[in-house]
């Protein structure tokens, strides 16, 4: 299983604060290769077909996906572990798609959340209503790619009791985070901004 949760691995992180999100770190692949020209033409291809397809596939309210489409590329391009989020997602979804490549896009989207997560568990202390946009994104992005790992892998709904305590565990997180945010001066920005999914929308998860 890529998502399995258990007391000793949470013992051993070292932010205890965030050690929810140890349940999106695959720990077998830590190190992050340098960049090549493959990988940058895999990026490319990622982005590609994030902003074509993948973004789309988020809601089907046009001004949602205008959100996942443009607003959330244009903060990942000035934060870049939100454009890792984004091409971990993309690359999870072009492992769906394309099953007999499936194997190469999971290892992609396994090191771009890896760096993503790096970044983000480094600078979540830090929210504040400057900053809070960039890690509302890639908190969006990792919650996506958590309960979609499976279905690709799978083919099926996450139904193994690893991943399913995985994600209640990676949610109830990020709920106790943004408790502490919204009781902040990042209130009065946070409102505006609708939710980038909602319970009666029905394409919660990747569509094809």
């Amino acid at each position: 299983s890529f998502f399995t949760l258990s007391t000793g691995d949470l013992s051993r992180s070292p932010e205890a604060p965030y050690q929810f999100l140890d349940v999106a770190l695959d720990r077998t692949r830590l190190s992050v290769p340098a960049p090549t020209i493959e990988l940058w033409d895999r990026r490319l291809e990622l982005m590609h077909h994030y902003s074509l397809v993948t973004a789309n596939t988020f809601s089907i309210r046009p001004e949602m996906q205008r959100v996942w489409r443009i607003t959330i590329p244009e903060i990942g391009y000035s934060f870049p572990f939100v454009m890792q989020g984004i091409l971990a997602v993309a690359a999870v979804h072009k492992a769906y798609l394309t099953p007999l490549e499936r194997a190469a896009y999971l290892d992609l989207a396994i090191s771009h959340q890896n760096a993503g997560l790096e970044w983000f568990r480094a600078g979540l202390h830090t929210i504040n209503e400057d900053n809070w946009k960039r890690f509302f994104c890639f908190a969006s992005l990792v919650v996506l790619y958590v309960a979609s790992v499976p279905l690709c892998v799978h083919k099926q709904q996450p139904e193994t009791e690893p991943e399913f305590l995985g994600s209640l565990c990676l949610c109830g997180g990020y709920g106790r985070s943004s408790n502490r945010t919204r009781r902040s001066s990042v209130a009065r920005t946070w409102r505006p901004w609708p939710p980038l999914l909602r319970p009666s929308t029905p394409a919660v998860q990747l569509r094809v």
